[in-house]
């Protein structure tokens, strides 16, 4: 059914750019969302972890690497250090060459601090801002509004996933940015921008990583109903009941003595498949990553495919 059909008339008024028009439909977004006092509360403290990752950094560039074995400095900062990346070597030295040890520990912490501590923060944050975007405007027709004037289908789709990806640049992008910051100040001399120059572009990777399949998947729920409530709960539902059937899944493999690094149980759990394609961008592979990065395309494909039938569905109608 045409346009004209159903009453709209072609736009007359002066037109902003196309990018434009799905940056004030975000910057709509964000202002609305950020209304919650929760919101901003899980903001605020999602900052705090920085802290602790920090004197991490400050543990270890107060030691020294002599044949990939950590020396010198004080029997506390040797004590944190061991304990924070506990899982980093597994009893094995580090590399000889000290810049090496540095990218792989600095490396590290980084991805911890970017795929453990903050995304536990996202998981709350994006359950708060994602449910009401798309399954509110379906519900008072709010979307009509928007079609009704020069904003497309892809323009609106993207316009939010932009209001969610604000809050994950928010919570996870700028506070590890912050944390290499923290870090090139801590270090002992002025070659640790030389040797860890492509931190600050893995985080970036890292974060479109994020953003892209994790927004389109919270819009997809959003889209399937529309009362928010119910969105919020398959969201909450998908990280918990990935984690219990990830957690099921590696005990049978350890029981059976399965558990290597080309086992498939991270596909069962969203954050895991997350953490094993993130694991691999910062050059810390934890096993075979193709898989991850198709499950991650593919679901990104879907749920837009998804969100764009739910918003149009009402127009051809």
């Amino acid at each position: 059914m045409s346009d004209a059909a159903l009453g709209y008339r072609h736009w007359e008024g002066a037109r902003t750019g196309r990018v434009a028009r799905a940056v004030a439909i975000a910057r709509v977004g964000v202002a609305v969302a950020w209304r919650s006092v929760w919101l901003r509360r899980i903001v605020y403290t999602a900052w705090f972890p920085l802290l602790w990752w920090g004197a991490g950094f400050l543990a270890f560039e107060s030691l020294d690497v002599v044949d990939g074995l950590v020396v010198g400095g004080s029997d506390a900062a040797r004590s944190f250090f061991e304990e924070i990346t506990s899982t980093l070597r597994d009893g094995r030295p580090l590399p000889a060459d000290p810049d090496s040890a540095r990218h792989l520990v600095w490396s590290f912490l980084t991805l911890q601090f970017f795929s453990s501590t903050q995304t536990f923060f996202l998981f709350l944050i994006v359950g708060q801002v994602a449910p009401p975007l798309v399954s509110r405007d379906l519900a008072t027709r709010a979307h009509l509004l928007y079609f009704s004037r020069p904003v497309d289908r892809v323009q609106y789709v993207c316009g939010k996933m932009a209001t969610i990806g604000v809050y994950v640049v928010a919570v996870t992008t700028l506070p590890s940015l912050g944390l290499y910051v923290v870090a090139l100040l801590a270090a002992s001399d002025a070659g640790a921008l030389v040797a860890t120059w492509d931190i600050p572009l893995r985080i970036v990777a890292s974060s479109l990583l994020l953003v892209i399949p994790m927004s389109a998947l919270a819009l997809a729920m959003s889209a399937a109903t529309r009362r928010p409530r119910f969105a919020q709960a398959g969201w909450f539902a998908l990280w918990i009941g990935g984690w219990m059937c990830y957690g099921a899944a590696r005990a049978g493999e350890i029981a059976g003595e399965g558990a290597d690094g080309g086992s498939a149980a991270h596909l069962l759990s969203f954050f895991h498949t997350l953490r094993r394609a993130q694991s691999s961008v910062f050059g810390l592979p934890e096993g075979p990553s193709g898989a991850a990065f198709a499950l991650l395309a593919a679901l990104t494909v879907a749920s837009l495919a998804y969100v764009v039938h739910r918003v149009h569905a009402p127009v051809r109608e």
